[in-house]
């Protein structure tokens, strides 16, 4: 795709203390190759190396058979389309089902992504800035994690990106053929994130862009109903996903004040007000003018959207993996006040302290022991009935668990990790009928019980745990392997 760049103000460039030759570009690709080194050493390749996060298990699970299961299971039990699970199948079928071959697709899209974020910066006119915005980028928790994990989230930013750069140039082309592309593009994110409608949102703005340019009304609708048509698909999965929202229970829905203070990380904002101060104001003529409309709606819609869905539905889903593609907007944000200020000095000063503690902070997301759990139900107590909490929106429906493939997928942390037995699954909540089916459950047990529970977040709640003390079981074993916790019981004798 070749580049678009926009032109850039004629306006005399206000006195400031730079001298020729511009030594920032250089300054910031420098920062862009520590941040990078500093994630990939101290997060990238030991999250790549460790062992399976509770969704890259599931992951794992869904592509562990044949391709029709890999489709029929993810249309089933995962919030994206098939389409992630289906390549990633393919990908298996040539390189195994470790998990760091199924972590190597997501860290090359994401470094694809770094590279197009890099380009279409260039093609905002904010070129001075762009390797500041990546090293940004790429310091983002929702990026790096998301970067060596077996999810679609790499996929969908690289996808957002490329969109956002079909975007620009069809506003600056008109050309037909270019808002189908930016129509397709756009549809695709979706693919991999029914939430990507938010980021899809803020890409409304080259509508508006072409509409100022005296395109006619046919013309704007034709991409907005290409992707329309393209995403009808989906409709069916979503509409299974929102009638199981109100199970989520792990995010909670924030107050309006603690949405607010967090639109833009705290780091950001301490960087541009430090600049802001050594810079003495800002430039008299805004610069960049072209980029701040799109830059601010792929910044905030994201956000925005998730925060009003979690209101208007009652189920929290401000989670850092949905909040992704503002990610995008933010660091080009960043960029765009950097025009602003009227000295060198200021943007370098923003610039260290904007990736100094982020990059002190850097630490790999903790990953769940599953082999400590294996081994000591294999070897200490092979005997023991296993019931399972280690799943979330599925978890939520007891009259489900019955179902055979419920009861798989809600098992396979375990038995994709080498537990050769049965896995009883418990409900996730304490209503009315999760408590009968957990009094079935505890009714039916005897010998040894152990409970195996991985879901971090949801309310504290031990009713199998409580239910077996009331029928004198006793706690014999209690172990906290990484990110788990596992308990034995033995009845009365």
């Amino acid at each position: 795709m070749a580049t678009v760049v926009v032109e850039r103000s004629t306006t005399p460039p206000e006195r400031s203390d730079e001298v020729e030759p511009d030594r920032l570009p250089h300054l910031f690709g420098l920062a862009l190759v520590v941040a990078a080194a500093a994630v990939f050493v101290r997060v990238g390749l030991p999250m790549l190396l460790d062992g399976p996060r509770l969704d890259e298990t599931l992951t794992g699970w869904v592509v562990a058979d044949g391709l029709d299961d890999a489709i029929g299971r993810s249309w089933r039990f995962q919030g994206q389309s098939p389409l992630y699970f289906a390549g990633l199948w393919l990908w298996t079928q040539l390189a195994g089902s470790s998990f760091v071959a199924l972590r190597l697709p997501s860290l090359v899209a994401m470094v694809a992504a770094g590279w197009q974020l890099r380009r279409l910066a260039t093609d905002l006119g904010l070129a001075r800035y762009r390797d500041l915005s990546v090293a940004l980028f790429v310091l983002m928790s929702a990026v790096h994690v998301n970067a060596v994990t077996a999810r679609p989230y790499a996929f969908l930013l690289l996808t957002i990106i490329v969109a956002s750069r079909a975007g620009l140039r069809w506003s600056v082309s008109g050309s037909r053929r270019d808002s189908l592309r930016w129509a397709v593009l756009c549809a695709l994110s979706a693919y991999f994130q029914p939430f990507a409608v938010y980021a899809i949102v803020a890409q409304g703005w080259w509508l508006v862009a072409r509409r100022r340019a005296g395109d006619p009304t046919r013309e704007l609708v034709l991409p907005v109903v290409a992707t329309g048509a393209l995403v009808l698909p989906l409709v069916p999965q979503v509409w299974s996903l929102a009638q199981r929202q109100g199970a989520l229970t792990f995010a909670q829905v924030p107050p309006v004040t603690e949405f607010v203070s967090t639109l833009l990380p705290a780091t950001v904002l301490l960087g541009l007000a430090a600049g802001g101060v050594v810079s003495g104001g800002l430039a008299r003529s805004p610069r960049g003018t072209v980029a701040i409309p799109f830059v601010v709606a792929a910044a905030l819609f994201p956000q925005l959207g998730l925060f009003a869905q979690s209101h208007l539905t009652g189920s929290g889903v401000v989670v850092a993996k949905y909040l992704a593609p503002a990610t995008i907007g933010v660091v080009l944000l960043v960029a765009v006040v950097l025009m602003q200020f009227r000295h060198r000095s200021a943007a370098i000063v923003a610039a260290v302290v904007m990736l100094a503690l982020p990059i002190v902070e850097l630490e790999p997301q903790r990953t769940h022991d599953w082999d400590a759990a294996v081994t000591l139900l294999t070897t200490d107590h092979p005997e023991a009935t296993i019931l399972a909490m280690t799943g979330f929106i599925e978890a939520a429906d007891p009259s489900a668990l019955d179902q055979a493939d419920v009861a798989d997928y809600l098992a396979a942390p375990l038995t994709t990790n080498g537990l050769e037995r049965d896995v009883i699954p418990l409900p996730l909540g304490t209503g009315p009928e999760h408590s009968t089916v957990v009094r079935s459950l505890v009714d039916d047990a005897a010998g040894d019980v152990a409970i195996v529970r991985a879901v971090a977040g949801v309310p504290d709640e031990r009713v199998a745990e409580e239910l077996l003390a009331q029928r004198g079981f006793d706690e014999i074993v209690r172990i906290e392997p990484r990110g788990l916790l596992v308990t034995v019981w033995r009845g009365p004798e």
